[in-house]
């Protein structure tokens, strides 16, 4: 006599079960994946701006000062825009003079320093902009350096030549305009400019600049700023340096705190090349805060939720209120 033998197996509605189950689980589990990602990418970014805090040290150390935030040519003038507004030539800024100290001493050869470090752009980085001519600094003006991508900027890979970290040219309260109206960065085509921090227009400052003490002061922040300058060479590289003249000035690769970190102006647009985010004070990609270097090299995560007098005074080389315990902050 025949035994049947009964298979086992799943039902239809065991099986959807299951796959829920699954989902769920992986739901669960997707979150803690993610902040390890960002957990990550935060600790490299942190390594990243302690690179660059050395080097501006090694700088130092063979020239006795650190680097000027940006540099411009005084009587030098350019027709940088349609009308003919002439501009004072931005020449290198600290970005490109610390080039050798972060193993990119080649780059670093390949720039003409007679020749301006700023306009000549299209906003896609094509080619250059006829209306403002040709630049000899172009091939390495647009050359990624990955040594100034954080890792949690969408814009950080495939060769991105913006820059998320900033010298910190100093801070204050936020201006307004002659007119007794609100100032905005955005729609006075211009950055902040301030000369009492560490890294600012044409600075010459030491480790004796910083009377507060090294550990009490700004050098480099990070920023979301991405380069919108609104005038006809539209946009500017980690290599770009400064824009003067009598209307409006763009100080690139340096930066104010006037806000809390993350805070302030919001984006001009959502084009990804011309993308004017916080121009007024530092900023990052990672939630809750952003690091800043300080004229020690050391760096810390400064909270975006900072008393605003602290972190204005931080930025400050010299105001007299030295400050501990950045851990806390």
């Amino acid at each position: 006599m025949r035994h049947q033998v009964k298979r086992v197996g799943f039902t239809l509605v065991e099986l959807l079960v299951v796959i829920a189950i699954i989902g769920v689980l992986i739901a669960l589990l997707l979150p803690a994946v993610q902040q390890a990602r960002e957990a990550a990418r935060r600790t490299s970014c942190r390594n990243k701006m302690k690179q660059l805090g050395l080097a501006l040290h090694n700088y130092h150390d063979t020239f006795n000062v650190f680097p000027s935030g940006n540099m411009s040519r005084s009587g030098s003038t350019t027709d940088c825009t349609p009308d003919g507004d002439q501009c004072q030539d931005g020449m290198a800024s600290w970005t490109v003079l610390i080039l050798p100290f972060i193993e990119q001493g080649n780059l670093y050869e390949q720039f003409d320093f007679r020749q301006p470090l700023y306009w000549g752009f299209n906003d896609d980085f094509t080619g250059t902009n006829p209306s403002c001519g040709t630049n000899d600094n172009f091939v390495p003006q647009t050359t990624s350096v990955d040594a100034f991508h954080c890792p949690s900027d969408p814009l950080a890979s495939g060769g991105s030549l913006t820059n998320n970290y900033m010298g910190v040219m100093g801070g204050d309260t936020y201006p307004g305009n002659n007119n007794g109206t609100a100032y905005n960065c955005r729609m006075n085509n211009t950055r902040l400019n301030y000369n009492n921090g560490m890294l600012y227009l044409n600075s010459k400052t030491g480790f004796h600049s910083a009377t507060d003490g090294t550990s009490n002061v700004y050098l480099i922040g990070e920023s979301k700023y991405l380069f919108q300058p609104s005038f006809c060479c539209e946009t500017a590289t980690w290599a770009s340096s400064a824009r003067i003249n009598n209307d409006d000035s763009l100080l690139l690769n340096i930066v104010a705190c006037t806000f809390q970190p993350n805070t302030g102006d919001s984006p001009l647009n959502n084009n990804v090349h011309m993308w004017d985010e916080m121009p007024g004070t530092v900023g990052s990609w990672h939630p809750g805060g952003c690091h800043m270097a300080m004229g020690d090299a050391s760096v810390h995560f400064i909270s975006e939720n900072i008393d605003i007098t602290t972190h204005r005074n931080l930025s400050k080389r010299s105001d007299g209120y030295p400050i501990g315990g950045l851990g806390q902050l």
